[in-house]
């Protein structure tokens, strides 16, 4: 895969995320770290202690439980769209990637629709927010689109 100069790489997990630029040319990509962040999200269970709550059904005596919320994937949501949000920021122009875990790249594509528009140029799901932009920029060179 070619990398134009200037494209805007996100790579991001729950917990990390790193926001890169190409500086090199499209045949010898180069990518630099503009910025980074780590996060240690907690345990659901430490969130909250509130158990689910129950109803009852309409008819008859049977109860229903409602379903816990994971407090803990919706603050990995909120960290994925700060980091979009850091990205629409940084991006005037330039075309961008995406490379999160598929659960991640869902909550990322659906919302980057609305703010980046058609400047979204590729989208891998794969985790890779704990390597290098060495190995980063190897694996998108490596890729087909």
């Amino acid at each position: 895969m070619l990398l134009p100069h200037g494209l805007l790489v996100l790579v991001l997990d729950g917990s990390r995320m790193q926001l890169l630029r190409n500086e090199g040319t499209s045949a010898k990509p180069q990518l630099e770290l503009l910025a980074s962040d780590h996060v240690e999200h907690p345990a659901t269970h430490l969130l909250g202690t509130d158990r689910p709550g129950r109803s009852f059904g309409s008819a008859g005596t049977s109860r229903h439980a409602y379903t816990e919320t994971d407090l803990h994937e919706r603050q990995e949501a909120q960290f994925a769209l700060a980091a979009l949000n850091r990205l629409v920021a940084l991006s005037e122009e330039s075309g961008v990637i995406f490379v999160a875990p598929p659960r991640v790249l869902g909550q990322l594509r659906q919302e980057a629709s609305r703010s980046l528009g058609g400047r979204v140029v590729a989208s891998f799901d794969h985790d890779l927010a704990h390597r290098r932009p060495q190995e980063i920029c190897a694996f998108l060179v490596d890729q087909e689109v």
